[in-house]
């Protein structure tokens, strides 16, 4: 592959242009799947709690797996995003029967 800032010719797996610094694909690649995959453990543990948060980390998270096509952040995210729905409801549940 080429670099796409000084258009040298460097190595397929590489994540670092080795002639100007800059970072290849393969590294923004790696970068977002720990994004992706920190928001669907931060979505799922505190979607137990705080819906909305859950929602939140969840939809982004979901967002970035599929943009890189990370299998684990999108399960992950989807486990919060179901959590944060399940506590919703339960939330609701209470307080309509609680009146």
């Amino acid at each position: 592959m080429y670099c796409k800032n000084c258009g040298e010719l460097i190595d397929d797996n590489a994540y670092v242009c080795p002639k100007c610094g800059v970072l290849t694909n393969n590294e923004l690649k790696k970068q977002s799947t720990d994004v992706s995959v920190i928001l669907g453990i931060i979505a799922i543990c505190i979607g137990i709690f705080i819906p909305i948060v859950a929602w939140v980390c969840g939809g982004i998270g979901l967002s970035q797996a599929n943009k890189i096509n990370s299998k684990s952040g999108k399960i992950l995210n989807i486990i919060g995003l179901i959590l944060g729905s399940i506590t919703f409801l339960i939330n609701l549940y209470l307080f309509i029967f609680a009146l």
